[in-house]
């Protein structure tokens, strides 16, 4: 007889309870990796901004960088200037102090032979007697308003001369010296006679817009050898007798020797004919 099989209800039974058991592995598994991704995360790390950082970006370098940038500023050098090749050489420049000042109002003079005696003088101030006519001309040296040296009285090459003694602040003066300026300028006055001045009675409280002379000179294109005269004005104090105005005239001859003086103003055309005069006189 033949061996009786189980019942269908107990196949069925045993084959289920055994794919619960595999899908129940499963679950649990799948589980345990969901909690492992939880836990961990399956991202990639983020990356370490010091290594991602753009060098070029000064934003990117952190203190560090600001205290290097710090660093190089104050120690870094400029670069070093090329001498100008046409930069005039400092060590050859000239000493002030050994070059005559021009500025200077006065300066030192000199005098050899005796001063001039005072001329008679009417109630106007004109000359109508000089007692020096024919006496030597006191030789006066010294140094220019142009800084070059200068010696009245003393006629060079048979060459009369005609002396002025001119004053910053003496409207007389200055109106003279714009006329004879001008004439000199234009060739007015006569060849053969050197025509020369004197600045002197220098006094900048009198009038300090014309101080120090050289400057009023030069701004009135003053092209006559002017002596600068002393403080005591010696110069023209010896010509004149100390019989001081201005302007004053002194006329000298090609030997030396007085032959008028005057004490007012001079017309070009009066100046002309006394230089022509002085000229034929030789």
């Amino acid at each position: 007889m033949a061996e009786p099989r189980g019942r269908p209800w107990q196949r069925r039974s045993g084959a289920s309870v055994g794919a619960h058991a595999v899908v129940g592995a499963v679950v649990v598994a799948l589980g345990v990796g969901v909690l492992a991704m939880a836990v961990t995360g399956d991202e990639e790390p983020a990356a370490d901004p010091v290594d991602d950082a753009d060098p070029a970006d000064p934003a990117d370098l952190g203190d560090d960088a600001d205290e290097e940038r710090e660093r190089e500023t104050v120690t870094s050098e400029p670069d070093p200037i090329e001498p100008d090749p046409d930069a005039p050489d400092p060590d050859d420049a000239p000493d002030p102090d050994d070059a005559p000042d021009p500025d200077d109002a006065t300066g030192e003079v000199t005098v050899e032979g005796e001063p001039l005696p005072p001329a008679e003088r009417d109630e106007h101030g004109a000359v109508v007697s000089d007692p020096a006519a024919g006496e030597a001309a006191p030789r006066i040296a010294g140094t220019g308003v142009d800084g070059e040296p200068l010696t009245l009285g003393e006629p060079e090459d048979d060459r009369p001369q005609v002396i002025v003694g001119i004053a910053h602040w003496c409207s007389a003066s200055r109106a003279e010296v714009d006329v004879l300026a001008r004439a000199h300028r234009d060739g007015e006055l006569p060849e053969g006679v050197d025509l020369m001045a004197v600045s002197t009675v220098v006094d900048p409280e009198r009038d300090p817009h014309t101080f120090p002379p050289a400057d009023w000179l030069a701004q009135a294109d003053w092209e006559i050898p002017t002596l600068r005269d002393d403080d005591a004005s010696t110069a023209v104090s010896v010509l004149s007798g100390e019989d001081i105005v201005t302007p004053y005239w002194v006329a000298v001859d090609a030997d030396g020797r007085i032959v008028e003086r005057r004490t007012t103003r001079q017309a070009v055309d009066e100046l002309a004919t006394w230089m022509e005069d002085l000229a034929g006189s030789r």
